[in-house]
């Protein structure tokens, strides 16, 4: 008659071993009750079938030396004594296997049993479902590719070479760990890689290495004649402070490339915030261009043009006043000197002295002789037509050297 086996007994007794008897129905005194694992016919003995039987590694505090069969009504079907297994709270699994001869074993139907349908083999990590496909399929696992590599103590890779398996740390981490070796640990939306595990430079801040650069490179660019075009920007921002202009969330310093199309291309540093935007300019053509005031040390060349600097006194518009004034009056005084030298020393003027009258001819009897720088002027013949009767006008020739009216000597 078929029989259906359902659970396995454990009996645990001190230091004493319990003896089977052909008429016992229960066992000396059980401690502990749970389902088969697993039924089946020896491939030994075809006439032995074995039933596998499982402690928990949660289940102990007790001592193993007696294990008994029972049917699918609650009955002892067999019993046997084995040697004492010590059984701890934790730690480990207990494996046995009870071997039971029989006549013939197609009068048994190998099942197991709890009552509420067929389960699996605790040890077996699976291996044990008779279609795997099915079961897949009914997990909703069956798109997973790997699904061995998911088993609760990890399974073979798909190349069939190497043993996977993962595991949750204490840190709420996944790791994963190949052919017994960690492998580290697993990057998930959850758990995303920090610049640091992948060299990137951190968000954060942080140093570059030595000899590293940062390249900022924009896409492909076109324009007009006269269009302005822009690279990234390089920008360190004060975040919450003076952040008015362009920038609302902080006062802004940065660089970036300009090409004005057509005319000039440039690289720029911009400060952008407190009241002000301004720009400094190193075009392509090697010129510096700044809005205002350009600083070296205590001197600074002022926007205007003009120049300061302590070797000056002061500016350089204020200095060279100074210079060319003292360089004015010395030539003044040099011109006054030359003047007065001259005025000294040259005629500085010349007229005719008061009109006299030479007598006539007839007067004289013949010639007459001028003073010394007199000259004839003009004559007066007294309205007559006699020449002898004619009056000569004479005037001297007058010079004026150094403030003085002289009359010129001999002509």
């Amino acid at each position: 008659m078929d029989q259906i086996f359902t659970h396995n007994r454990i009996a645990a007794f001190g230091d004493r071993a319990a003896a089977p008897e052909p008429a016992q129905t229960a066992l000396a005194r059980e401690v502990y009750r749970h389902a088969i694992s697993k039924l089946d016919v020896s491939h030994e003995q075809p006439n032995q079938w074995v039933a596998h039987l499982v402690v928990p590694a949660d289940v102990g505090g007790f001592t193993i030396r007696e294990v008994g069969l029972l049917t699918d009504a609650g009955e002892l079907y067999a019993v046997a004594n084995c040697a004492a297994i010590e059984k701890p709270v934790t730690g480990i699994n207990v494996n046995l296997q009870f071997r039971l001869a029989v006549s013939e074993t197609a009068s048994i139907e190998l099942k197991v049993s709890t009552g509420d349908g067929l389960f699996l083999r605790q040890d077996a990590n699976l291996n044990d479902l008779e279609n795997v496909n099915a079961a897949r399929k009914a997990l909703k696992i069956e798109n997973v590719g790997n699904f061995l590599a998911v088993e609760a103590n990890g399974g073979r890779h798909s190349s069939g070479n190497h043993m996977i398996a993962i595991d949750w740390g204490e840190d709420s981490k996944l790791y994963a760990t190949v052919d017994l070796k960690d492998a580290g640990e697993i990057f998930t939306s959850q758990n995303p890689p920090t610049a640091a595990q992948t060299g990137a430079y951190p968000r954060t801040g942080g140093n570059l290495d030595e000899n590293a650069s940062i390249t900022a490179i924009s896409s492909d660019m076109q324009g007009n004649n006269g269009d302005f075009l822009y690279t990234p920007m390089y920008r360190t921002t004060l975040k919450g402070r003076g952040g008015d202009q362009d920038f609302k969330d902080g006062a802004s310093f940065f660089m970036r490339l300009v090409e004005h199309i057509g005319t000039l291309a440039y690289g720029e540093l911009v400060f952008d915030g407190f009241g002000s935007i301004n720009s400094f300019v190193f075009d392509q053509n090697g010129s510096f261009h700044a809005n205002d005031n350009i600083y070296a040390g205590q001197s600074w060349l002022a926007g205007d043009g003009n120049v300061y600097g302590s070797a000056l006194g002061g500016y350089l518009s204020t200095w060279l006043n100074s210079q060319l004034g003292a360089v004015n009056q010395n030539i003044a005084n040099q011109i006054n000197n030359v003047r007065n030298w001259t005025y000294g020393s040259f005629v500085n003027g010349m007229r005719l002295g008061a009109y006299r009258d030479q007598t006539s001819i007839k007067d004289s009897g013949g010639p007459f002789t001028l003073g010394s720088g007199e000259m004839i002027v003009g004559l007066d013949n007294m309205r007559s037509s006699d020449v002898a009767n004619t009056y000569w006008k004479v005037r001297a020739l007058l010079y004026l050297i150094n403030g003085q009216w002289v009359q010129a000597g001999s002509l």
